[in-house]
């Protein structure tokens, strides 16, 4: 609808107040899985409490955003600017909405926190069916009018959530800020890294490169995130299922259970995604996008690698180790970068694929070689499944359905 040029000032719009808005909560969404899964009487107070401490934080981080917005879309028009800055709003519903969601994960209700990660989506179909039958084909409209439809939708369940599936006192607990803040900070340190791992390349053609080509790498990167459902998945039930574990051996043997049947699955779905991806991405996105294509194959490996490394943090979140995430992401964004100064200006965005797959691959070298160092186990332990593991896998794979 919107082709590659417009496609790419939506992405500049969503890209840019999305990252700061996840910098604002602290990590605090991830402290709520934890403690929620740890403490499930109480998991009203911590998500209160995870509000409160966000709002306090957030208020600056959104004033500051507002005002950095223009430097950081310096390539961008006046309008997509503005845009972006109304785009920040989108922080409260981070705050709001995600620790009640963030909580479900914990408590291990998959089914309702699966059934909120629609609503996003769900939104922005809204938004873009109201722009074609008003005409209104333009990224400012979707953009603004998709984040009112996210607030309407997401709403009444995350009441449903606090007052129905949430037990405990709803008062937040100051004394439980500090605890929390302790396993957080790490990450919001990592955070900034891992947005940046993320986002970089984006960022960095936002800023320097017309939109058009912007917009065929943002399609390229976003049929890539088909090999991501199911990894992801796995580490959403990994890392409350990893916490909890009542010893520290428990907690091992979670993680290297689920991590060894993940490598396999990871390169099973790189080998289908890139037999499909050249006549795929046009069926789905249209012939403009053809000059997707060779990036749309880098990314597909670089995307099985993120998903994969991503699953790993989550079990070593679940081990309350949120440490080695920092170090893996940073040593993945100093990769990112170097690898963008050299190839994104004689290569253009398949310089900015590859890049994404040497920082992707950097961290999970490092994530891997760190679960290895606090568990005890062998590489092939953690990566490498026999046939016992297999069939047991299916077993939990198939009872973990039906229980959801």
């Amino acid at each position: 609808m919107l082709g590659p040029a417009a496609r790419g000032e939506l992405a500049a719009i969503q890209i840019s107040a999305s990252l700061l808005a996840t910098f604002a909560t602290l990590g605090l969404a991830e402290a709520t899985v934890l403690y929620c899964a740890r403490d499930p009487r109480n998991a009203r107070s911590h998500v209160s409490s995870a509000v409160l401490l966000s709002i306090i934080i957030g208020t600056p981080v959104l004033v500051l955003g507002y005002v950095a917005i223009p430097y950081l879309l310096s390539a961008q028009t006046l309008r997509v600017v503005h845009a972006t800055q109304w785009y920040l709003l989108i922080l409260l519903f981070y705050i709001f909405f995600e620790f009640p969601h963030s909580a479900m994960r914990g408590l291990g209700d998959f089914a309702l926190w699966s059934i909120f990660r629609y609503v996003t989506p769900s939104a922005l179909l809204i938004a873009l069916a109201i722009a074609w039958l008003t005409g209104r084909v333009n990224p400012v409209f979707i953009a603004l009018f998709g984040l009112t439809m996210i607030g309407i939708l997401s709403l009444p369940i995350v009441l449903f959530m606090m007052s129905r599936r949430l037990s405990g006192p709803i008062r937040p607990d100051p004394s439980s800020w500090l605890p929390m803040l302790r396993f957080s900070l790490p990450l919001v340190a990592s955070a900034l890294p891992k947005q940046l791992n993320l986002r970089l390349d984006q960022l960095v053609m936002a800023a320097l490169l017309p939109p058009r080509m912007l917009g065929l790498y943002v399609v390229a990167a976003a049929w890539s995130t088909m090999t991501g459902p199911i990894l992801e998945g796995v580490g959403a039930f990994l890392f409350p299922h990893v916490a909890s574990q009542k010893s520290v051996e428990g907690q091992a043997w979670a993680l290297v259970r689920i991590t060894k049947l993940a490598a396999p699955l990871a390169l099973l779905q790189v080998a289908i995604f890139a037999l499909i991806t050249p006549w795929g991405l046009v069926v789905i996105f249209g012939q403009p996008y053809r000059q997707s294509i060779p990036s749309a194959l880098v990314l597909v490996v670089a995307s099985a690698t993120l998903y994969l490394g991503q699953l790993f943090e989550d079990g070593l979140r679940g081990l309350g180790e949120p440490m080695p995430i920092l170090w893996a992401e940073s040593g993945g964004l100093l990769v990112t970068g170097l690898s963008l100064a050299v190839l994104l200006r004689p290569m253009g965005i398949i310089g900015a694929a590859i890049s994404s797959l040497l920082g992707y691959s950097t961290v999970w070298s490092i994530l891997i070689i760190y679960i290895r160092a606090i568990t005890g186990f062998s590489f092939a332990d953690i990566l490498l499944p026999d046939m016992s593991d297999l069939q047991r896998g299916w077993l939990s794979l198939r009872n973990f359905t039906r229980n959801s």
